[in-house]
């Protein structure tokens, strides 16, 4: 993994974590403008992040089965 694709996950993690603390320390009285600014804050990052990993679109990367370690494809249950 090169060191750019490292540094984007790392952002993309505190992202994740500050809003993470906006929802418990705003005890739900932080406003929804303030948190959809926060996701915006990641699109462009995991666009980047896509085009770095070689993937066509973001959804592709997200969506790719190879990343999900194994996971059959049948419920363990019938």
């Amino acid at each position: 993994m090169t060191r750019e694709k490292k540094e984007l996950i790392k952002k993309l993690e505190e992202i994740d974590q500050h809003i993470d603390a906006e929802i418990e320390l705003g005890c739900g009285f932080t406003p929804d403008w303030f948190l959809e600014k926060l996701y915006a804050l990641k699109d462009p990052i995991l666009e980047k992040l896509a085009k770095l990993s070689h993937y066509n679109s973001v959804n592709e990367m997200l969506y790719d089965e190879r990343q999900w370690g194994g996971i059959p494809n049948e419920l363990p249950f019938t």
